[in-house]
């Protein structure tokens, strides 16, 4: 099955599963791309453990404005710079970065 499939359905929570390094960064950009009825039903989103997942990515979610809690731990691979992308959220309250270890104090 493909995301497109299952665009008609809101979805509320989304758990993505890392895979390949250009996999995760595509998956996550057809969502934001592709499912607008989630663009306002999804609250939730973890993508720990996607090492490969880059600060463009972060981007795409911006799309999700209700988004509340995002998990991001142990994505190594972003930076400072990908955090500023979520600054738009205004609902976000609580982001989860234990073991993103290219964060300094400033991001």
């Amino acid at each position: 099955h493909t995301f497109t499939q299952f665009a008609p359905f809101r979805v509320s929570r989304l758990r993505l599963i890392p895979h390949a390094p250009c996999t995760m960064n595509r998956l996550v950009k057809h969502i934001a791309e592709h499912n607008s009825l989630w663009h306002q039903s999804l609250t939730e989103i973890d993508l720990s453990h996607s090492s490969y997942l880059c600060d463009r990515s972060l981007e795409y979610l911006t799309r999700f404005s209700r988004l509340v809690n995002v998990n991001l731990s142990f994505c190594t691979n972003l930076t400072d710079r990908g955090l500023v992308c979520l600054f738009p959220l205004k609902n976000l309250a609580s982001v989860d970065l234990r073991g993103c270890s290219h964060l300094t104090e400033v991001g």
